[in-house]
């Protein structure tokens, strides 16, 4: 399910968000409030993604995948936490031959709420292949 809603957020740059009464609210990409000024750099199965987390409780989440497969499971970013804005640096290191030679590689940075429930997902491309 997860990696269906990526793809569809990929072209519709519209994220939803449950909020305490569980209605969903739509945030645009753009205005995530978790994370911001993501930025990507590197090729073939060497990435360095940077940019900024407002991660009150100090954790955020990403995987990488390609809408088929998962190639880095689940990993935990600690911050400071707080409600100002951190830098954070993350190493892809995905296996070149890995890579999908007709696809988009994603990383999916993405929050948890008390449910182990994803929220703020927000897709990054690292890189796209055709």
């Amino acid at each position: 399910m997860r990696i269906f809603l990526c793809m569809i957020l990929l072209f519709i740059p519209l994220m939803t968000n449950a909020d305490a009464s569980g209605v969903e609210k739509l945030i645009l990409s753009e205005q995530n409030p978790v994370f911001r000024h993501v930025q990507v750099s590197g090729a073939d199965g060497t990435y360095v993604a940077s940019g900024e987390a407002k991660a009150a409780k100090g954790i955020f989440y990403y995987t990488v995948e390609d809408g088929h497969n998962e190639y880095i499971q689940e990993q935990r970013v600690r911050t400071q936490g707080g409600e100002k804005w951190e830098r954070f640096t993350i190493n892809v290191k995905v296996a070149p031959e890995a890579v999908p030679k007709n696809g988009t590689l994603l990383l999916n940075l993405y929050q948890k709420n008390e449910k182990g429930e994803i929220t703020n997902l927000y897709p990054v491309i690292l890189e796209r292949r055709f």
